[in-house]
């Protein structure tokens, strides 16, 4: 990847929560990201450009930029499992279990695509099985699909 950063990084998810690291030789911690102390860490990602990395922590998932590696969006997301950048990184989708509650006994939606750098949410869909949940974008992200209970949406 062409990350933003001129020195080769690495994201680790270990006992001590969620670092970023500069690569060989030295593997010290990024200035100006923050540790997060979280001891969870469902999924973490870099976008497919290396603008933006970012990583679900139970509570949360956060987006910093790779260039300052500053938090730009924190979206509330305790359930999310799984997530997803668009082609050029503009768009984060994320995923969590589709539930039924008391309350809501039809579920709601649990697919999700956010900005990237500002967590505004574009869409939300029901999906329930974890499998092919990410939808399908065109290269230039002029175009996104998702199949819906055998409806093209998007």
């Amino acid at each position: 990847l062409k990350m933003a950063s001129a020195v080769p990084v690495v994201a680790v998810r270990g006992s001590t929560g969620i670092s970023v690291n500069q690569g060989p030789p030295s593997y010290e911690l990024m200035s100006g990201f923050k540790r997060d102390d979280s001891k969870v860490c469902r999924a973490m990602l870099f976008s497919p450009q290396g603008e933006y990395f970012a990583w679900a922590n139970g509570t949360n998932i956060n987006v910093v930029s790779t260039k300052t590696w500053t938090v730009l969006t924190t979206i509330p997301s305790p359930k999310t499992y799984c997530i997803h950048f668009s082609p050029k990184g503009t768009y984060l989708m994320s995923w969590q279990p589709f539930t039924v509650s008391n309350a809501n006994p039809n579920g709601g939606p649990n697919m999700f695509i956010h900005k990237s750098d500002s967590g505004e949410l574009i869409a939300s869909f029901i999906h329930k099985k974890q499998t092919d949940w990410e939808p399908q974008w065109s290269f230039d992200e002029s175009v996104c699909i998702h199949n819906v209970n055998n409806e093209v949406a998007c």
